[in-house]
């Protein structure tokens, strides 16, 4: 190997290790009436700096066409590093558009925050994601991410497709005078990517799952490559609706909730200590998630039984915190809603992995319509 390859293999490695290394440059403005400064730097995938690139902070809210809406801007100098001062307090989207690729990420400022330093990103190029809207269109209607510029067209079958979308955690959500529908996706470089069908989403709730998708992976699965639904019972209770004795059933409802979990489990009267339960976990095993900013949860059930409504945290001085809700046998529908600050504390709920519904007696019950009210994708999953 001769001397110029030598220096020049060194010099690239060193690029290589450093390209994140070295300290971002922070300062700025600060306190709240001057706002919070921000400051980054990014890379590229071999550790060379990403220069001269735009950075575009719109609210997270933020559709196309969005007027009165602000935004903040700033440029990265030779060493891929920027500042952003004056940033008022709320919820962010920052996109960063490079040659070879472009990245989102979600930012939570604080009136307390004087300042915020994201460390070092590396940018590493663009996915392409299609979905689906339910109902009829009219070629006009169209799907964002919010909290950018990107946008496409409904087709009239209710497909859209969008060709480059930055890396990150996305919200797609489509809007009309009469309804809103949502989907969370995060993006990987290089994919071809599905939303699935967007959902039915109220303004201040987080729909975790409806089942229409006939899916056992909750609505934010993607996020974690994980989140899905289960069954787990004591080996004396038997579960007489399926053919598998410990799977989660979806079955039509035969009316307006469409496909929700249904469940009929006999429990053996000689049994000792049985116990079953249905649950869903919000990321990969035994990973917090924190819901500190979720004011309830919400939910459908109908049958018959007494659950224990149970949520799951790390906490170890008190694992979990539950409350009891007993299901009317009349065959109608009965919407349940759990403050979950108080039946948790902070600490537990800063560090969640699932919710289940447990039971320790015989129970036929039907759920459908799990979701959080209030609470933020980017806080849960970041």
């Amino acid at each position: 190997m001769n001397f110029r390859l030598i220096i020049l293999l060194a010099t690239l490695f060193i690029t290589f290790i450093l390209g994140c290394a070295q300290k971002v440059a922070g300062g700025g403005s600060s306190g709240t009436e001057a706002g919070n400064a921000l400051t980054a730097k990014f890379v590229h995938l071999d550790g060379s700096a990403v220069q001269s690139a735009r950075i575009l902070l719109r609210p997270a809210d933020y559709m196309p066409g969005d007027s009165n809406s602000s935004q903040y801007t700033g440029s990265t100098n030779s060493l891929g590093q920027v500042e952003i001062p004056g940033i008022a307090a709320g919820d962010w989207v920052m996109v960063i558009e490079a040659p070879g690729g472009a990245l989102l990420r979600t930012i939570i400022l604080s009136s307390t925050d004087s300042s915020i330093n994201l460390g070092c990103d590396t940018v590493r190029g663009v996915a392409s994601v299609s979905g689906s809207v339910p109902g009829t269109h009219s070629g006009n209607e169209r799907v964002a991410v919010l909290g950018t510029a990107y946008e496409t067209l409904i087709a009239s079958n209710g497909t859209f497709h969008f060709d480059s979308l930055p890396t990150g955690v996305l919200t797609f959500q489509s809007k009309n005078a009469t309804e809103q529908r949502t989907a969370y996706l995060r993006t990987t470089a290089g994919a071809d990517q599905q939303t699935g069908e967007l959902q039915l989403e109220n303004s201040g709730t987080l729909l975790l799952d409806n089942f229409e998708d006939r899916n056992l992976q909750n609505r934010f699965g993607s996020l974690s490559n994980s989140g899905w639904w289960f069954l787990a019972k004591d080996s004396s209770v038997l579960q007489t609706n399926s053919l598998e004795d410990t799977s989660v059933v979806l079955n039509y409802t035969g009316d307006a909730f469409g496909t929700a979990i249904h469940t009929t489990l006999a429990f053996a009267s000689s049994a000792q200590d049985p116990w079953a339960e249905i649950g869903v976990s919000l990321g990969q095993q035994m990973e917090p998630h924190d819901l500190s900013t979720v004011d309830s949860l919400v939910f459908y059930m109908r049958g018959e039984g007494s659950l224990q409504v149970v949520i799951n945290s790390t906490t170890t001085s008190a694992p979990i915190c539950s409350t009891l809700t007993n299901i009317e046998k009349n065959g109608i529908w009965a919407r349940q809603a759990i403050d979950l600050h108080r039946i948790c504390s902070p600490e537990q709920l800063q560090s969640v992995t699932g919710i289940s519904w447990r039971t320790t007696s015989s129970a036929d019950f039907w759920l459908d319509d799990v979701q959080f009210i209030g609470g933020k994708p980017s806080a849960i999953w970041p």
